[in-house]
C-alpha cells in the first residue's frame, strides 16, 4: 500500500510539472499584480522554498483538473460522494486568496477565526 501511495504521488508531481510546462508559468510582484511575465527560473523551482502557485482555470472544473492530476483522467473520481483516499482533509489553512480590484487575485494570511477551520482544505 505504501508503494502504491508513493507511486501515485510521483505521478501527481509528474502531471503537475507537465501541466506547468505546457500551460506556462507566469509571475508578478505583489505591488503590481496586473503585469505578468514568464517564469525565468527552472520549472522545478516553482515547487521549492515555500512558494505558492495559483492555478487559473478557464472552462475547466477544479475537480476535473484534480482528477487529471491525481488519476490521469478528468472523470476518475466523484467528488460529490467523498474526497479521494489519496488526499486527506485538513482542519485548517493559514493562507487564502481574495480578489482585489479588477478581479486581481491576492494571497492573504488568514487570521485565527472560525473560517480558518472550515475543513475544506486538502493535503496529500
Amino acid at each position: 500500500e505504501e508503494i502504491r501511495m508513493h507511486d501515485q504521488k510521483v505521478l501527481f508531481l509528474k502531471r503537475l510539472l507537465l501541466c506547468f510546462a505546457v500551460c506556462d508559468i507566469m509571475s508578478c510582484s505583489e505591488e503590481d499584480a496586473m503585469n505578468y511575465w514568464s517564469w525565468p527560473f527552472p520549472l522545478a523551482s516553482t515547487l521549492c522554498h515555500g512558494g505558492r502557485i495559483l492555478v487559473h482555470l478557464e472552462g475547466v472544473r477544479c475537480h476535473n483538473f484534480l482528477n487529471l492530476l491525481l488519476f490521469g483522467s478528468s472523470l476518475a473520481w466523484n467528488w460529490q460522494e467523498s474526497v479521494p483516499p489519496c488526499l486527506y482533509q485538513r482542519r485548517a489553512a493559514t493562507h487564502a486568496v481574495r480578489l482585489k480590484r479588477n478581479n486581481v487575485p491576492q494571497e492573504c494570511r488568514l487570521q485565527m477565526r472560525p473560517s480558518v477551520f472550515s475543513g475544506h482544505h486538502l493535503g496529500m
